[in-house]
């Protein structure tokens, strides 16, 4: 039961960091040939990068982490080993603060999105590869809608990342309670095979 436990939750902690890499490296693509999102120091388009340049060492490294512990077989392995523990510790603190960096500015990101001036969308929208995805006849309103549900799908990867991590912990912490009883279940039958 401990072997697919471990499974679920290595594997598992893989697919969510691949996925919140992939939504890092997505992020800031429906408004990037969109320079006119408020051009300058604190413009729209200046901090969606800024939030973007957060994010994306933390999704790399927290992916790197996951998929080095899937390497050094933490799936599988009966017993956890320094490496197995040190990868776990790794991608459980990678994830925690790509969750936080996420959680904490993604959704004031949001507002300005949705609050930036008709204007501003439309002409983005010209130029941009984005107006090709929707009906011609769609309302530039709208498509603004369609557009920030990317600042929705942050906030619930980073909650899937939180939940990974204390999967993580707790099956470090399960795989040492295990090998602790099995290192004093042992002694005792060493002690009693002597006798």
């Amino acid at each position: 039961m401990v072997k697919i436990i471990q499974k679920i939750v290595i594997i598992g902690s893989l697919i969510v960091s691949g996925l919140f890499f992939i939504y890092t490296l997505g992020f800031s693509t429906p408004w990037a040939n969109g320079f006119r999102y408020g051009e300058g120091e604190g413009g729209f388009f200046t901090v969606a990068q800024q939030v973007n340049h957060l994010m994306f060492p933390w999704g790399f490294w927290t992916l790197v982490c996951s998929l080095l512990g899937f390497i050094f077989q933490s799936h599988k392995t009966r017993h956890f080993y320094l490496l197995n523990y040190l990868f776990l510790g790794a991608t459980i603190y990678c994830s925690i603060n790509a969750a936080l960096i996420t959680l904490e500015n993604v959704p004031p990101l949001k507002e300005v999105y949705l609050n930036l001036d008709l204007m501003s969308h439309r002409i983005v929208l010209s130029g941009a590869a984005l107006r090709p995805l929707f009906p011609t006849d769609m309302p530039v309103a709208e498509i603004v809608q369609k557009v920030a549900v990317i600042f929705d799908i942050g906030p619930w990867i980073a909650y899937g990342l939180l939940g990974w991590s204390g999967l993580l912990a707790g099956l470090a912490i399960l795989k040492t309670v295990i090998r602790v009883f099995k290192t004093i279940e042992r002694r005792r039958w060493e002690e009693e095979t002597c006798r």
